[in-house]
């Protein structure tokens, strides 16, 4: 939602702009970046989550960077006993030696799947345009 109300947000002030120089017979387009902290957020928001592909959480679920809504991870099979029962030893070594025991997978529900498409889109486009 967040990226949608801050669209929303550009949207009526863009209107406003446009209303204010109606008088002009150019109107040179403006964008309106929202910004957290004197950055860009929705360019922010591209990298919010980077450190999650160095973490533990890395192991069990490939993730792309960036991914800021999580919705590229593929799942993988891993041997789930030595990250949920802390008696477990493992004989094999590394996950990918260990004779996988489960799938995990982060299924985004399918009702909001468009949004969120959308919305990296969006994210995306942003990023090009903030680099032209």
């Amino acid at each position: 939602e967040l990226v949608e109300m801050i669209l929303l947000w550009r949207e009526r002030l863009v209107i406003k702009y446009i209303q204010a120089h109606e008088d002009d017979s150019y109107i040179k387009p403006k964008n309106f970046a929202f910004e957290h902290e004197g950055n860009n957020y929705l360019l922010k928001m591209r990298q919010d989550l980077q450190f999650l592909t160095k973490s533990n959480l890395s192991l069990l679920i490939r993730m792309e960077d960036p991914d800021p809504f999580l919705s590229a991870m593929n799942s993988r099979r891993v041997d789930t006993r030595r990250y949920v029962d802390p008696s477990y030893s493992s004989e094999n070594g590394p996950d990918e030696e260990a004779e996988p025991t489960e799938t995990l997978s982060l299924p985004i529900p399918k009702e909001l799947l468009p949004r969120v498409k959308k919305c990296e889109m969006i994210l995306l486009e942003e990023f090009v345009n903030a680099h032209m």
